[in-house]
């Protein structure tokens, strides 16, 4: 069962990425919202069964599916698989993946699974990096209007 977590507020929201998502045969859509976050939604998808998440947002997005994933004890079991549409999607950057819907929708559904190191600090896994002090406040309270206006340079 593949289940994709789509964050409609996230940077790239109105790029058709749910829209490209809902054509492709046997993948279940689930919308997070202020009631229930991309982590919450990727655990339940979980224990529901699901053995491949598609977690479609920013870096904020998908690393709270993987942390979902690590809490509900299913991260080694199931296939993340990253739909940048987020603001600046670093970690698919990072991992070489387009940031063109079409082109990552085809990835997720017929490229290779490959295994990434992941830190865990209190608890939370991370990838890349974790962010301290003023860098990490800078980043959290950057608004959604901020990033709309400016992209990156919100951060």
């Amino acid at each position: 069962m593949i289940v994709a977590i789509v964050n409609p507020a996230s940077g790239s929201a109105d790029g058709g990425w749910r829209e490209k998502i809902a054509a492709v045969d046997g993948v279940e859509i689930r919308e997070t919202s202020e009631s229930c976050g991309p982590d919450e939604l990727a655990a339940d998808a979980a224990r529901d069964g699901a053995t491949e998440i598609w977690a479609c947002g920013g870096d904020g997005s998908v690393m709270a599916v993987v942390a979902g994933l690590h809490r509900a004890g299913k991260l080694a079991e199931t296939v993340v698989a990253i739909l940048p549409a987020g603001t600046a999607n670093l970690v698919a950057t990072a991992l070489g993946l387009p940031d063109d819907p079409d082109e990552a929708i085809a990835v997720a559904t017929g490229g290779t699974v490959r295994t990434i190191d992941l830190g865990i600090s209190e608890g939370t896994p991370f990838a890349l990096g974790i962010g301290i002090g003023l860098t990490e406040r800078l980043v959290s309270e950057a608004s959604s209007e901020a990033k709309k206006r400016f992209g990156k340079l919100a951060y």
